[in-house]
């Protein structure tokens, strides 16, 4: 299903998110990077790289960068940038490449696109199957329990002489299918447009399990730009670094 946010309001995608401090965040995953990567390889694969913020960053700071997304609609506003990095439309569920990376990076809760629990495993081992022994994967998630928490994100917006925007996001738990509900409202100018996102739920107990079962080597760490530190379980979201051990791979 394509969404308004991936489509008709990629080209809003930066402004929307120009409060986001994409430098600091960049840093703080290079010095993850630096601190639990072991395999030499200086390939990142950025999955679900939307319009490139973080992989022209990435790339910036010496890394060789492939830019992976689903939409087309974004990766038009992601490769007029730089030219340096590699862009692809391709679906994290079933993308086949022919190269490994020494970090697979998949950020913004974008990991929660895999619906249940079959999906999930499936992308994980695919990213498991694409990183270099001593590769890591780095991507964040929120426990399903939180949602009504998570959905007190504050609005973003943005204007100038052209536009004005405000993107209000609110997640919702359905227990009885569990599943996550993204609902976004966009007002641009003065035109409101709804936008749903059905997503999968997943506590961070689950999650750990199976990136444990498929071979990963993991580490929770707290969400939190300023300094890496382990995870207290006090809030609702971790960032989850999975080391692939030399474990068999679907890849040769």
């Amino acid at each position: 299903m394509a969404h308004h946010f991936y489509t008709t309001f990629a080209k809003y995608y930066d402004k929307i998110y120009s409060n986001h401090n994409i430098q600091q965040e960049t840093a703080f995953l290079l010095d993850l990077i630096r601190q639990y990567k072991i395999a030499p390889n200086n390939k990142l694969l950025d999955v679900c790289c939307g319009t490139g913020m973080h992989a022209e960053e990435f790339q910036a700071a010496g890394l060789q960068v492939t830019g992976m997304d689903l939409n087309e609609k974004m990766l038009e506003q992601a490769r007029p940038k730089s030219g340096m990095v590699n862009y692809l439309e391709a679906d994290m569920k079933n993308f086949h490449l022919e190269e490994k990376f020494g970090t697979i990076f998949c950020f913004l809760n974008s990991i929660l696109y895999n619906k249940n629990s079959d999906e999930l495993k499936n992308t994980l081992q695919r990213f498991y199957d694409h990183l270099e022994p001593g590769g890591i994967l780095v991507f964040d998630a929120f426990d399903k329990a939180s949602a009504a928490q998570a959905s007190n994100e504050q609005a973003y917006e943005y204007s100038d002489s052209n536009v004005t925007l405000r993107y209000s996001p609110e997640w919702f738990y359905d227990r009885s299918e569990n599943k996550l509900r993204l609902e976004i409202t966009f007002k641009i100018n003065e035109e409101v447009i709804l936008d749903f996102h059905e997503m999968g739920a997943f506590s961070l107990d689950e999650i750990y399990e199976i990136l444990k079962k498929i071979g990963f080597e993991v580490t929770l760490l707290e969400r939190d730009f300023n300094q890496i530190k382990p995870y207290s379980g006090q809030w609702h979201d971790a960032i989850f670094v999975g080391l692939r051990g030399h474990g068999p791979s679907f890849i040769t």
